[in-house]
């Protein structure tokens, strides 16, 4: 019997060493996961800068000052066809406040795009970091200054549920 016991022992101990070394293989794969991973989510939490602002806005203005300007031109056009720079004066006013108007609303746009992408990014990143540390993502967002409701709309839009609530605002479905 003493054999027997010690053939179950020695197997049960080998056994062991292996779930312990297949749990260090993979706590390794783990960390060298994280190490590839966690950068990439940090940078999206913290995405955003001055200059790409400033490119999406240039984004945004880009096709209104073309058109304007192409406009421009074409009155140019017309009075050096014409010999006759009756009305250009006025015309080169209207555009100038035409020019101005549209490329603030042009320039506010762009500035709401980024602030989207930039909100999306940090929301993104943050449920990257809570997925892989279990982290509460109201935390996250509180450390950001991120209002807390806009990071639950997710799983309150997949609740199978008849109305949505997001804020203080209820839509109902």
């Amino acid at each position: 019997m003493a054999r027997g016991e010690s053939k179950v022992q020695n197997q049960a101990q080998q056994l062991g060493a292996q779930q312990q070394q297949n749990a260090m293989q993979q706590e390794a794969a783990n960390q060298t996961l994280q190490q590839q991973i966690v950068p990439g989510l940090q940078s999206l939490a913290n995405w955003g800068s001055p200059q790409i602002e400033n490119s999406y806005e240039q984004m945004a203005m880009q096709p209104v000052a073309t058109s304007l300007d192409a406009t421009r031109q074409q009155a140019a056009n017309r009075v050096s066809r014409t010999k006759n720079e009756a009305g250009y004066g006025a015309e080169e006013e209207n555009l100038a406040g035409q020019r101005a108007a549209q490329l603030g609303q042009a320039a506010q746009s762009g500035q709401l795009a980024y602030q989207d992408t930039l909100t999306q990014n940090q929301l993104a990143g943050l449920r990257g970091l809570a997925s892989l540390y279990g982290i509460d993502t109201n935390l996250l967002g509180n450390m950001l200054r991120l209002p807390t409701q806009t990071l639950g709309v997710q799983q309150q839009a997949a609740r199978p549920t008849s109305s949505l609530q997001v804020g203080p605002l209820s839509l109902g479905f």
